[in-house]
């Protein structure tokens, strides 16, 4: 019978006893009471900050992805920057080389001609100097000088008579002007100078009197004397020039 009388205990008890019973009870409730709404409160502070925190995580995803696209979109911009560079650069490498094989066909050519020039102008010399062993001097030097530097810095004798021609004995040559009236002077030593033939017709005479026709001048334009250093006969040559126009005169005649 004890667990029937058990519930009716308090009422076995005096009044102040069950009174104090009575108010531990409903303290232990209230404590019980207040102890639940802390855990809720609790409870929802803690879904509340799981959500907070789960947002912010997936939020630092998000721009964590989004920075990583930025970053591999970059590298790509610059990838295909540094693919252009290099296709530019490789073009202009191709057009450096051809700029660089035309100028060496350019300089070859170029070459080819300055030792043509070059053999041209030795070739020249060499019959220049020919021609004033030969014959005393050079054509266009002028008459009524007796002596004539030589192709090396020598002295050569000129003849002072003009050799024997078909027209007749040889005649002294005149040291004076050249006259303007009368019949041309027959020279064959300056028309074999010229044609390398000799004297047939008046206008080989003609060339003749038109080489020999320069007054005797000390700074004669047609005089050149060569020494050792001289090396620049075929530039600006009036010599030369005088040469190629009666080689023109003659062809045209």
């Amino acid at each position: 019978h004890i667990p029937f009388i058990f519930p009716f205990f308090f009422l076995l008890l005096p009044s102040h006893l069950i009174l104090l019973s009575l108010y531990i009870i409903l303290f232990i409730t209230l404590l019980l009471l207040h102890l639940h709404s802390f855990l809720l409160v609790c409870l929802k502070m803690t879904d509340r900050k799981r959500k907070r925190d789960r947002r912010e995580y997936f939020r630092e995803r998000r721009e964590t992805q989004r920075r990583k696209l930025e970053r591999a979109e970059a590298e790509d911009e610059e990838n295909k920057r540094l693919r252009r560079e290099v296709k530019r650069m490789e073009k202009m490498a191709k057009d450096s080389e051809k700029t660089i094989a035309t100028l060496e066909h350019t300089i070859k050519e170029l070459t080819d001609r300055l030792e043509r020039s070059q053999n041209s102008e030795k070739k020249l010399l060499e019959l220049l100097n020919k021609n004033h062993l030969q014959g005393g001097g050079w054509v266009g030097m002028g008459r009524g000088n007796p002596s004539i530097p030589g192709p090396i810095g020598q002295m050569v004798s000129r003849p002072t008579t003009l050799p024997s021609s078909p027209a007749g004995p040889a005649k002294p040559l005149p040291s004076g002007p050249p006259s303007t009236s009368g019949p041309p002077t027959t020279i064959p030593r300056a028309t074999r100078i010229i044609t390398g033939q000799p004297p047939s017709s008046a206008s080989h005479q003609l060339i003749a009197s038109n080489t020999l026709s320069a007054p005797p001048q000390l700074n004669h334009p047609n005089k050149i004397n060569i020494d050792n250093n001289n090396h620049h006969l075929m530039n600006n040559n009036p010599l030369n020039n005088n040469l190629n126009n009666n080689l023109n005169n003659n062809l045209n005649n």
